[in-house]
């Protein structure tokens, strides 16, 4: 059962990255590319693809669909090293409730939807918070939706909130969202911290830690001082990973942070702010440190 649910997912995944241009290339390393067909089963890059290009579409008048909804889920959370199960019902069982008040909505929360008869679970699905206006969800021959709530309130009756993420880990989720939504935004050495046109590889992760309220040093070598260091097996989304640099020998010159599925985001080279395997043998040869900022 575990098997059909994943390859049904992954199918539906395949289906729907095409409208969004993840057919194409998502990120381009120098060293270590990463193609869109990598990251077609990569929950976070879908979410902040739809997010970064305001996939804004009618909403479809067919029901989302109950299995890919909840298998979404299932994935970002285990991303996020929480286990769910894998059909909305028991889902919907995980978790505190939350009141059924948009203000009091958290990035993480999960919102469970029905058709026009709300006591009818069986037609029940789920979609998660991304900010404080809009929620994602697995919608039917579409791209993952990324639509504001006011809108799909209005036209699917709420059925419940619940929060699942810890602080920590709803921090951990919008810090990835976050990064995912500059992609592409070019490369730059010595870019000045404070705005967002052009990066280097630590005001970008920089900037990217400010807006979780979190304050880093501007240069990667400083960086690696702060948090707890861990190795690569304890890696979790949000932990930073630094290394050399092409002439720097043992001197820290690189920061990336981990996005899940044995990749991270950074910004480097002609591809700008991209994801790259750390896996990938060049990066694997300049890895010095993990380091743990989000506790």
């Amino acid at each position: 059962m575990h098997r059909i649910f994943r390859l049904l997912w992954l199918g539906v995944l395949l289906i729907l990255t095409v409208p969004l241009g993840l057919g194409t290339s998502l990120a381009h390393a120098e060293e270590g590319e990463v193609h869109g067909k990598d990251t077609d089963s990569f929950p976070f890059s879908q979410i902040a693809w739809a997010q970064k290009n305001n996939a804004d579409l009618s909403l479809s008048p067919i029901q989302p669909s109950s299995l890919t909804t909840a298998a979404m889920m299932t994935d970002i959370f285990h991303k996020l090293d929480v286990q769910m199960p894998r059909e909305v019902e028991g889902q919907y069982q995980v978790g505190v409730p939350v009141a059924r008040i948009a203000a009091a909505w958290l990035p993480g929360d999960l919102l469970y939807y029905g058709d026009s008869h709300p006591n009818n679970r069986q037609q029940m699905w789920v979609s998660v918070v991304v900010d404080q206006e809009h929620i994602a969800y697995a919608g039917p021959e579409q791209s993952i939706v990324y639509r504001s709530m006011k809108e799909v309130n209005r036209r699917y009756p709420l059925l419940g909130v619940r929060r699942v993420l810890s602080q920590t880990d709803r921090m951990r989720f919008s810090l990835v969202l976050r990064a995912g939504n500059y992609i592409g935004v070019p490369y730059v050495l010595g870019a000045r911290y404070g705005q967002t046109n052009t990066f280097d590889c630590s005001s970008f992760i920089k900037t990217i830690y400010a807006k979780e309220g979190i304050s880093l040093p501007r240069v990667s070598r400083q960086q690696a001082k702060v948090g707890e260091r861990i190795s690569q097996q304890e890696l979790r989304v949000g932990d930073l990973l630094f290394f050399t640099g092409k002439q720097s020998r043992r001197q820290i010159a690189h920061v990336a942070m981990y996005a899940g599925s044995g990749l991270m985001i950074h910004t480097y080279g002609k591809g700008g702010v991209q994801y790259t395997a750390i896996n990938h043998p060049i990066w694997r040869q300049r890895f010095v440190m993990a380091r743990r900022v989000v506790k």
